[in-house]
C-alpha cells in the first residue's frame, strides 16, 4: 500500500503513476471548491452568477473553468425586466416612426389645389327603361297595399330577363338599396303633389261667401263707399283741368 502524505487540507499520493494532469486538474477543483465555500469578498462578475470567492487566485481560477452557477430568477423579476425593455422600446419605436413619417413627407410636398374644396357630387341619371320598370312596382305596391322589399327589387333587377332570355338591365343600369329608395320617395312625392293641386287652385266666388256678420257687411259698404267717392274725385279733377287748359278750350270752340 503507498504512504499518503498530506499537504494543506489535500491528500496527495508520494508516487504518482500515469498521467500528471489529471493529478492537477484534482487539486486545482478541490482547491476552488474549497474556497468557494469560505468566501468572504470576490464575487464572481458574470451576470447570475452566485459564486463568491477568498483569494483573487479563486476568482481568477474559476472564471477560466468557467463553472457558473446561475440561480433561476423568480417569475415576478423576470416580469419586471420585461416591462423594462419594453419601456426602453418604446422611445426608439416612437423615434423611427417620427423619422419615417418626416421622411415620407420630404418625398411628397406638392400639393394639389383646392384639394379642401368640396368636390361636386356626380349626378346619377336612371335610364327611362329601369324608371318604367319601378314605377310599375310602385303602382302596384300602392294598389294592393304591400310594400315591396328594396332588397328583392336589387335582386330582380339582376335577374329580370326579357321574352328571349336574355338581361333585361345591363350592370351599368343595376341600382342600390339606397338609390330605389330615393326613386320610390320620388313617385311617392310625385303623387301626393298632384292629389293636392286641385285643392290648391280651387277658388270660392264670391257670390258663394255667407255674409251673415254685420261687421264684414259694414266694412263691405265702408269700401264700396270709398271706391265711389274715389271716382267721383277723379272726374271732377279731369273737368276741371279741361276748363282751365285754353287750348284744349279753343279745339272744343
Amino acid at each position: 500500500m503507498a504512504d499518503i502524505c498530506q499537504d494543506d487540507a489535500f491528500l496527495l499520493h508520494k508516487q504518482w503513476s500515469g498521467d500528471l494532469s489529471h493529478k492537477f486538474c484534482f487539486i486545482f477543483c478541490y482547491q476552488e471548491d474549497t474556497e468557494a465555500v469560505n468566501s468572504t469578498g470576490f464575487a464572481c462578475p458574470e451576470p447570475g452568477c452566485q459564486r463568491e470567492f477568498v483569494s483573487a487566485n479563486g476568482l481568477e481560477r474559476h472564471i477560466l473553468k468557467g463553472s457558473h452557477q446561475y440561480v433561476k430568477p423568480a417569475g415576478t423579476d423576470v416580469v419586471k425586466q420585461m416591462w423594462v425593455d419594453k419601456c426602453n422600446n418604446i422611445g426608439s419605436e416612437y423615434k423611427s416612426v417620427i423619422d419615417q413619417s418626416v421622411i415620407s413627407g420630404s418625398e411628397d410636398d406638392s400639393v394639389v389645389e383646392g384639394w379642401a374644396l368640396k368636390k361636386n357630387r356626380k349626378v346619377v341619371r336612371f335610364s327611362p327603361q329601369i324608371k318604367i320598370f319601378l314605377k310599375n312596382i310602385y303602382d302596384e305596391g300602392e294598389r294592393t297595399g304591400k310594400r315591396p322589399y328594396y332588397d328583392d327589387l336589387c335582386d330582380r333587377l339582376r335577374k329580370q330577363r326579357t321574352e328571349n332570355g336574355t338581361k333585361m338591365f345591363s350592370p351599368a343600369e343595376w341600382l342600390s338599396v339606397s338609390q330605389i329608395k330615393s326613386l320610390f320617395a320620388g313617385f311617392a312625392s310625385k303623387q301626393h303633389s298632384r292629389r293636392d293641386i286641385p285643392h290648391a287652385l280651387h277658388v270660392v266666388a264670391p257670390d258663394q261667401v255667407d255674409v251673415n256678420d254685420v261687421e264684414l257687411r259694414n266694412v263691405l259698404s265702408e269700401i264700396e263707399n270709398w271706391e265711389i267717392q274715389e271716382n267721383m274725385s277723379l272726374l271732377t279733377d279731369k273737368i276741371l283741368s279741361t276748363e282751365l287748359d285754353p287750348f284744349h278750350a279753343d279745339t272744343c270752340n
